[in-house]
């Protein structure tokens, strides 16, 4: 058991370190995530009586109030807080759960059915995106201002686009559309492309579906604000929301986190595990040493009489030595073999909490070393007592 569990926490050790080191295709550090909510103003009295219109033609019915404050004065009024470095508008930001996928069209593809017909995750973004959240641009450029309108035909897309469509070829200028080819959407030109990023999950994204980006439109009354600071983003956190809040203080901001706690909270299921394993190891080496120490004292003290003749008739204490450490190593190696065995069938249990590891790494071989190691030297202190035996007490002793 101790080597199993010592070979298990090894193998998420290493598996928490690669999840830690794996790059999300974007830079976390010293961002700052929220999202708000903008009331609408209050409609007027008049507003629900459409207006006369000519002719008998039916009235027009009037649109939605306007929102209280546009987002993107929010977002001016984020960047003029000291600490800020840079700030952001999305519908949602990597790894918060806000994604949406929609099937599309690319120019140019070949026919499709039910089984690979495209797909991808829209995100609508503001120009400073890809900057704030450090999301190189492989090709192409971002949005700019006229871009920013619901009849804007632009679009940004991530590599995975490219190398299916059109693979070795300059994507800037080529199409697509929402839905299927015969759709009645129009048709979006490609400005840019992104690097892929793990913006649904670690340490991959749940499907392979790419990502598009759409121009922000500033008319949704709920937004995502990504903010990249000089130091602690949870520091800020008050300071950005009183900004927000001193434009109107019926805006709602909620769930105000750090880019890395985002993260954390993908890979909190993986390092629960490796701290309750890594304590049950400990705990199994612990009794494991003090159970090999302590049966290896009761035998050297029931060969105690044998240990006596072997001395009286000219054994040396290094003869000694060997018959009782040889005794204890043959336990343990039937005890690592066993325990090796039963960390195979471990590692398929956990196959799904594991990220570039498997059971041969070498953090497997570590525990089994120390395990080793360990035991050995719990042999060694009983059979080093051994070749103290005094051969006429050994003689006498009943």
């Amino acid at each position: 058991m101790a080597v199993v569990l010592l070979i298990g926490a090894g193998l998420m050790i290493r598996s928490v370190r690669n999840l830690i080191a794996i790059d999300p295709g974007f830079n976390p550090s010293s961002v700052l995530t929220l999202r708000v909510n903008i009331p609408r103003a209050a409609a007027p009295a008049s507003a629900g009586v459409p207006a006369a219109t000519q002719a008998g033609a039916p009235a027009t019915p009037p649109g939605p109030p306007p929102l209280v404050v546009q987002a993107r004065s929010l977002v001016e009024r984020v960047r003029a807080v000291p600490g800020v470095v840079a700030a952001t508008l999305s519908n949602d930001l990597p790894l918060d759960g806000s994604a949406s996928a929609v099937f599309y069209t690319a120019e140019g593809q070949p026919a499709v059915n039910a089984q690979n017909i495209p797909r991808a995750y829209i995100h609508a973004v503001s120009p400073d995106f890809f900057a704030t959240l450090g999301i190189p641009l492989t090709q192409g450029r971002t949005f700019i201002d006229n871009e920013l309108v619901p009849q804007s035909t632009a679009v940004i897309v991530s590599d995975q686009v490219v190398k299916r469509f059109w693979p070795g070829q300059d994507p800037i200028g080529k199409r697509l559309k929402f839905g299927a080819v015969d759709s009645n959407n129009p048709w979006l030109s490609i400005i840019g492309v992104a690097h892929d990023v793990k913006y649904r999950g670690l340490p991959e994204n749940p499907t392979k579906d790419p990502d598009i980006y759409m121009p922000f439109v500033d008319r949704n009354t709920v937004a995502a604000i990504g903010v990249r600071t000089t130091g602690s983003p949870s520091a800020m956190a008050s300071a950005v929301r009183s900004a927000i809040r001193a434009a109107d203080p019926s805006i709602t901001v909620y769930s105000v986190r750090s880019m890395d706690e985002l993260i954390g909270s993908q890979t909190a299921q993986s390092r629960f595990i490796m701290w309750l394993m890594g304590a049950f190891a400990a705990i199994a080496l612990l009794l494991a040493v003090i159970g090999i120490y302590g049966v290896m004292s009761y035998l050297v003290a029931q060969r105690t009489r044998e240990i006596g003749v072997r001395l009286a008739l000219g054994a040396a204490g290094s003869d000694i030595l060997r018959l009782v450490v040889g005794n204890g190593s043959r336990l343990i190696g039937a005890g690592i073999a066993i325990g090796i065995a039963a960390a195979f069938v471990l590692e398929r249990l956990v196959s799904t909490l594991l990220f570039g590891v498997t059971a041969w790494d070498a953090a497997a071989g570590v525990a089994v070393v120390v395990l080793a190691t360990v035991a050995l030297l719990a042999c060694y202190v009983p059979a080093l007592r051994a070749t103290r035996v005094s051969p006429i007490s050994a003689l006498r002793y009943e």
